[in-house]
């Protein structure tokens, strides 16, 4: 409604402008008509001249009128109204006006790139070999290494891909150069340098180890301190991860530090420890109880929060507190101990969340993440993602259902 009445208004001023100016227009084009004649008069060939003299005379005469003055505001008005009219089409018939469908279920493939290098592994997994080559060539240029089982020595080194039946046991300071498929379980021994590993049984990856690229399991993985997992690492179970490792991209269910007690987050959130005062207990939080500065709202401890909040500085939950719906946070975000969120969490900025904190949903920042020992985020069987932007940090004893992304630096500290 408010554009119709600008264009009106627009196109009101317009008119206005231009009849103000038609009296004007016919006694321009007079006068020059008029300097025409005197200069054609001037010469030897009279006739002709007065013909085209009274030529011109006749145009200019015919806009002086106010036919000729309607004819050129209409030719205006068209060419002012062409850049508008696509405008105006949508303005009264409206074809872009609702939102897009967007599927708000969706789930990217996690084993994308284990799915998609098993289709290509296909032509190559029928050979039935035992400890020998099978002289082909993946894409054509890299050797293939079929065997039934196959255990390497310290210091090993292969340049082939390697394709084992049943289970493989490497040594401590390995290279694998190239990808390596196990139907069975892997065990990789310390300082051991790997391309892809992808393994249908038990990773068990040693310390100081280091992915290249890839690392995937249908079952388990398990990560020595001082490793470095590469870009991707996914399972369908669970992933421990021991002190000093480092990640970008991590999903399974779920993912566990170092220490992480599987017992005390199977079905429910964690219990809060609150010295006889409990969440339940406490009154609603309205507006009127946050404490608010310049700085910061800081929401008081064992407080409970009935609605989404959208907060434009930076946010302190203080201990006990929960929060029944979303946190949209544009400053940063520090959540004490025992804090319980059943929504989401996005900020702009760091987060710093505290030990024994549970997130129902997803967890998302621009900037660091930093997680306390004994936080959970999601539960058994719900996918759910902890991405920080910048960079991630996660103490002992901290478990996460589904993903775990950063662009930055990931660590287990």
């Amino acid at each position: 409604m408010i554009k119709k009445v600008l264009f009106i208004i627009m196109l009101s001023s317009t008119l206005i402008s231009i009849y103000s100016i038609q009296g004007s227009v016919g006694n321009i084009i007079k006068s020059n008509v008029v300097v025409a004649n005197s200069v054609l008069l001037v010469g030897d060939n009279v006739a002709s001249e007065q013909t085209t003299s009274s030529w011109l005379d006749n145009i200019g005469v015919f806009f002086g009128t106010k036919l000729g003055v309607g004819i050129v505001i209409i030719v205006f008005l068209i060419l002012l109204i062409l850049p508008f009219l696509p405008a105006l089409k949508e303005l009264t018939h409206p074809k872009d006006n609702k939102p897009l469908l967007i599927n708000q279920d969706y789930i990217r493939n996690p084993k994308f790139f284990s799915d998609s290098f098993k289709e290509e592994l296909k032509p190559f997994l029928a050979y039935q070999g035992s400890n020998e080559s099978a002289r082909q060539k993946y894409k054509n240029r890299v050797p293939v290494d079929h065997y039934q089982d196959l255990t390497l020595s310290d210091s090993a080194q292969s340049e082939h891909l390697l394709i084992v039946s049943n289970n493989l046991k490497a040594g401590q300071r390995i290279q694998l150069r190239q990808p390596v498929y196990v139907k069975g379980n892997a065990e990789i021994g310390n300082n051991s340098e790997l391309d892809i590993l992808m393994v249908n049984g038990d990773i068990t990856l040693g310390n100081n180890c280091s992915i290249v690229k890839w690392m995937s399991s249908d079952s388990t993985i398990t990560v020595g301190t001082e490793s470095n997992v590469g870009k991707r690492v996914t399972c369908d179970k669970t992933m421990l991860l021991n002190k000093g490792c480092l990640f970008s991209n991590l999903y399974a269910m779920p993912i566990a530090s170092y220490e992480a007690d599987f017992k005390k987050s199977q079905d429910k959130p964690p219990a809060i420890e609150t010295s006889g005062k409990t969440a339940e207990s406490s009154t609603q939080v309205t507006d009127y109880h946050w404490f608010i500065s310049k700085k910061f709202i800081s929401i008081p401890p064992y407080s409970v929060v009935n609605n989404s909040m959208i907060v434009k500085s930076d946010l302190i939950l203080r201990q006990g507190v929960v929060v029944n719906g979303d946190l949209k946070v544009y400053g940063k975000v520090m959540i004490e101990k025992g804090v319980r969120i059943y929504g989401e969490l996005i900020s702009d900025s760091d987060i710093e969340i505290g030990e024994d904190t549970f997130i129902k949903e997803n967890l998302f920042t621009q900037a660091q993440i930093y997680l306390k020992s004994g936080v959970r985020i999601g539960l058994p069987g719900q996918h759910r993602s902890a991405i920080g932007k910048k960079g991630i940090k996660i103490e002992r004893n901290v478990l996460i259902y589904g993903n775990i992304m950063t662009a930055g630096k990931g660590i287990i500290i």
